[in-house]
């Protein structure tokens, strides 16, 4: 909804209000194609059950790791006492997943304390990849709880300050599957009990923009200064199955002028446990924004992803299905990755029977994944591709999804992937 005033007369004003209506109510059966491989959903979801502004959604789901059935319920205002609750049970091909949140957040950045619990019991199939395929497989079953609790200061001179503090219980079982033999080792059983305690720096600069990574959407941004550290403390004597030291610590910000923005954000987490760290992963992204050619918009993002002593259950995948849109989909590997996207974004007007907005991208992505100071496979050096898609946006979804219909040409790599890729996807950006 906008309100603009038109008039003013005797201390008397008229204004002009527009708003805006939409569905609440989405049933959507979607297709999507990256990376050379096909997945599809059937989705009910009605974000205001039964008038009360609960999300209720049944869907039905394939893709290149499972068939999942799933049935997810949320309430942001449980009782009318600012409670969140949401509850997901998930019967897959391959396990499932049941999952519980109950928490009072801080719901607002003058909100002065929070508490929270949630749980999850996940049993499902991984698989390791190399260029595209599969070469292994495993069974993992993962079940997590935490309780915390946090206090703050509130808003004081446009940001606030934020203690946390609880216990986490991380367990997870690996086992190999039936007549599937192992190429590389299984990943090794973990058990971590630990409290732990968390401080947060939160700096209020909002921002209200348009046609950014929504098409004719109003994106409100926070600019400000945001930082978060956190520790816990592991023991065997308190149930963990080692002595290790958990830690995290991420930032972001937004800087503007000069007709661009740049939105910026890192972080890195890992454990210090014999004979040193160990699953140590740093996170870098910086993603630029400019208009140019009148109102339509150049973009660029940069990601940036260094591991150390990974645990073997994990893998830095780069290919179709995380950006390098010209290539099969977890195409590269490593303990080093980096994809740098560039797009020139066009936005139409006109909006399509009342029903969608339309918009266009020129593409180019350039891209890596490589082992460095650890054993791994040989790298494929620099990929790189250029594409061009259509962006339908729905008007009256209150969910504001956007399809994407892309084509794009893989420039480099072996003789033996498709020269040409065709991309369908339904996210919720340009």
């Amino acid at each position: 909804m906008t309100i603009r005033p038109v008039a003013y007369c005797g201390g008397r004003v008229d204004v002009e209000v527009t708003t805006r209506d939409v569905w609440s109510l989405k049933l959507s059966g979607g297709f999507n194609r990256k990376g050379g491989e096909n997945d599809w959903h059937l989705t009910a979801q009605e974000s205001n059950f039964l008038g009360r502004g609960k999300d209720l959604t049944l869907s039905h789901a394939h893709d290149v790791d499972r068939t999942s059935t799933l049935l997810r319920y949320r309430d942001r205002d449980l009782f009318a006492r600012r409670l969140d609750l949401e509850a997901a049970w998930s019967e897959n091909s391959d396990g499932r997943f049941y999952r519980l949140d109950l928490a009072r957040p801080f719901y607002a950045l003058d909100g002065r304390r929070s508490w929270g619990g949630r749980w999850w019991d996940a049993r499902r199939h991984e698989s390791r990849y190399h260029l595209g395929r599969i070469v292994d497989q495993y069974q993992v079953e993962h079940w997590y709880a935490e309780l915390g609790g946090g206090r703050a200061t509130g808003l004081v001179d446009g940001h606030t300050r934020r203690l946390r503090f609880g216990a986490s219980w991380d367990r997870r079982r690996f086992a190999a599957l039936p007549q599937q033999p192992l190429v590389r080792p299984l990943p090794a059983d973990r058990e971590l009990l630990y409290p732990w305690i968390a401080g947060e720096w939160i700096a209020e600069e909002f921002v209200e923009l348009a046609n950014l990574d929504r098409i004719h959407r109003v994106e409100d941004l926070n600019l400000g200064r945001r930082a978060n550290a956190w520790l816990g403390l592991a023991s065997r004597h308190a149930g963990s199955d080692r002595d290790a030291a958990l830690f995290g610590a991420s930032w972001g910000e937004g800087f503007s002028g000069r007709g661009g923005l740049l939105l910026a954000g890192a972080s890195f987490s890992g454990r210090i446990e014999p004979p040193g760290l160990r699953h140590g992963l740093g996170s870098l992204q910086l993603r630029y924004y400019r208009r140019f050619l009148g109102e339509h918009l150049f973009h660029a993002t940069l990601h940036l992803d260094a591991g150390h002593r990974l645990d073997a259950d994990t893998q830095l995948l780069l290919g179709g299905d995380n950006g390098l849109r010209g290539y099969p989909l977890r195409y590269q590997e490593g303990n080093r990755r980096a994809l740098l996207i560039l797009e020139q974004r066009f936005f139409h007007d006109r909006e399509l029977f009342h029903l969608v907005r339309v918009g266009a991208a020129l593409f180019a992505d350039l891209g890596k994944a490589w082992t460095a100071g650890e054993p791994g496979p040989p790298s494929l050096g620099l990929l790189r591709d250029v594409g061009f898609g259509l962006r339908l946006g729905s008007s009256r979804s209150a969910e504001a999804a956007v399809v994407h219909l892309d084509v794009a040409w893989p420039l480099d790599g072996p003789r033996g992937i498709r020269r040409v890729q065709w991309l369908v996807s339904t996210r919720e950006t340009f």
